[in-house]
């Protein structure tokens, strides 16, 4: 989510979250026209917004650096939210991955 200067606009993508740490994730879009650098993630299933400063962009994939790291606990519940929903759903013989699911934590994850 992210937030025009004045609070004149709110601009919200879905992603793909790849991984996470406690100071940072990765994840695609669909597109990054017009996504600044700085914005709000948002998880599904929590209502937290953690504040991003993007540090790398390549085509869709995009990683950040948390402005606050994520305490051990929040991280904890987003690993463990995605191992008991596994990540996909299938439908219609498709295996689909929702948004905010398929996060392997970093290696700095104790």
């Amino acid at each position: 989510m992210s937030v025009r200067p004045g609070l004149s606009q709110v601009s919200v993508r879905s992603c793909q979250l790849i991984d996470i740490s406690r100071g940072g994730a990765s994840f695609t879009v669909h597109s990054t026209t017009g996504l600044p650098t700085h914005y709000y993630l948002t998880i599904l299933g929590f209502s937290r917004k953690i504040g991003c400063a993007e540090i790398y962009r390549r085509d869709e994939r995009i990683s950040v650096a948390f402005i606050k790291p994520i305490d051990e606990a929040l991280l904890r519940k987003i690993v463990r939210a995605d191992f008991f929903t596994g990540g996909s759903t299938t439908t219609g013989g498709r295996a689909n991955t929702k948004p905010g699911l398929g996060v392997r934590p970093s290696p700095d994850f104790v």
